[in-house]
């Protein structure tokens, strides 16, 4: 019985893991001069955005912050901006054909 815990043991150690570490980058986005700061579990948005290659990362944070840029730690602006855009066009076309139906029945 300890020979069979011993393998078991012995084999589970053996399974290959998972390695945890997080790949660092920094992507830039032009439209909204921001940089940020990311890593592979939270990804920058789509709109604008472009990935500094990584032999320019040591001196690239400090010639972005001479242009002007700001760090940022919410990539999806212009992504969250069209959404609220979207959202609020389609409650007022609701609301609207409502008033329409409304004054159609009376």
């Amino acid at each position: 019985m300890k020979l069979l815990r011993v393998t078991i043991i012995g084999l589970i150690l053996l399974l290959p893991i998972a390695a945890s570490a997080t790949v660092n980058f920094l992507s830039v986005n032009k439209i909204t001069e921001e940089y940020y700061w990311g890593d592979e579990d939270n990804p920058t948005g789509w709109i604008g955005w472009t990935s500094i290659p990584e032999g320019q990362l040591e001196t690239a944070e400090d010639y972005l912050r001479k242009l002007g840029y700001t760090e940022t730690f919410y990539p999806y602006k212009i992504e969250s901006y069209i959404a609220s855009l979207v959202f609020v066009l389609a409650l007022g076309q609701y609301i609207i054909r409502r008033k329409i139906k409304k004054n159609y029945t009376q």
